[in-house]
């Protein structure tokens, strides 16, 4: 009986390794197409949105199988699927990120918060953060999309180390050498319910 036991723990300790191994091969190749992410033009673009899409079809079996068990799992996971296309996407990140952050990982804050935010705005709400910027299909200017001016900035500190007026620095470095003016999109979103600040 305790051989069969210790034969368990053996099996299931190297399915695990093996599901963390594919976890970080899928966010490598994921890393690796983003390397010209912000050059890039909108064919490009619609195949890299092609490529994201199997890759979140890859990590979400490998959920299914139970695989998601470490800080670096969920980390692997939440990342993936911050590059998603809809906001259910973007809460699958958020909570991966979280429960990365309950086992210990905190420099997953950062990730929470690009989640959060690529969620509000999907949503259609504003972001909280201010770490998603956009730009219209056949445009060259980035802009930062709406945000929550009522959030704390040291709130944006503690979770991704820049204030708002380092995501506009940001954006300015985005378009430099073009024409643009405004940096922040002309879009409208509702507010952002205090119920997510809350949560924070």
């Amino acid at each position: 009986m305790k051989f069969f036991l210790l034969l368990l723990t053996f099996i299931s300790c190297s399915s695990q390794k093996l599901c963390s191994s594919d976890l970080q091969d899928i966010v490598a190749e994921d890393q690796a197409d983003r390397k010209k992410f912000f050059q890039m033009s909108d064919s490009e673009l619609t195949d890299l949105s092609y490529r994201d899409s199997g890759r979140r079809e890859k990590v979400l079996e490998l959920s299914r199988m139970g695989c998601l068990n470490t800080a670096e799992d969920y980390k692997a996971a939440s990342l993936i699927y911050q590059h998603g296309e809809t906001a259910e996407d973007y809460f699958r990140s958020l909570n991966w990120s979280k429960k990365g952050i309950a086992l210990g990982d905190t420099s997953q804050k950062s990730m929470l918060a690009a989640s959060l935010d690529r969620y509000l705005v999907k949503s259609g709400m504003k972001q909280l953060f201010g770490t998603q910027a956009t730009k219209g299909p056949g445009s060259k200017c980035w802009c930062i999309e709406p945000y929550e001016e009522s959030f704390s900035d040291g709130k944006r500190l503690e979770y991704t180390g820049k204030r708002i007026k380092d995501q506009y620095f940001w954006v300015g470095q985005l378009n430099t050498g073009k024409d643009c003016s405004v940096p922040l999109c002309d879009q409208s979103l509702n507010s952002t319910p205090e119920e997510y600040i809350r949560g924070l």
